[in-house]
């Protein structure tokens, strides 16, 4: 691993850990100084690494009280506010979908609308959150 590698992963964690944290902390926390974070935090997003900055917010705070998994064959990906996240799992058009809603109505339409294009291999509804965002670069 190059010094450079070393330092950008330094300061990815530290982003990981919480994006709102000051150049200053970061600072204090890898001991790089403010300046070369400021410039490579600069080139991550020039270069598309860091994509965007988000909050992660508690959805039940927003009233979906269902989290559910979905794995699914899709002849187009819906459009619809419910989806959170999607991964294609191959090249036969089958997706991996993470979705949230506030009741079941909005389940049950949300499941009709994927039945009228595609299938439901199977879903799965999330009973309690065990860790998320925390990965570690390495």
């Amino acid at each position: 691993m190059t010094i450079k590698e070393n330092i950008e992963e330094k300061i990815m964690n530290s982003l990981l850990a919480d994006c709102r944290k000051s150049l200053g902390n970061i600072s204090l926390q890898t001991n790089i100084p403010i300046s070369t974070i400021y410039l490579k935090i600069k080139k991550l997003e020039k270069d598309k690494i860091i994509k965007k900055w988000v909050s992660l917010i508690d959805t039940k705070y927003l009233r979906y009280q269902i989290e559910i998994f979905f794995h699914v064959l899709l002849k187009e990906i819906p459009n619809s506010i419910n989806i959170n996240s999607m991964l294609k799992l191959n090249k036969n058009n089958e997706y991996f979908i993470q979705a949230y809603f506030k009741n079941l109505v909005e389940l049950e339409e949300f499941k009709k609308k994927i039945k009228k294009n595609g299938k439901i291999f199977k879903s799965f509804i999330a009973y309690e959150l065990i860790k998320k965002e925390q990965m570690i670069i390495s």
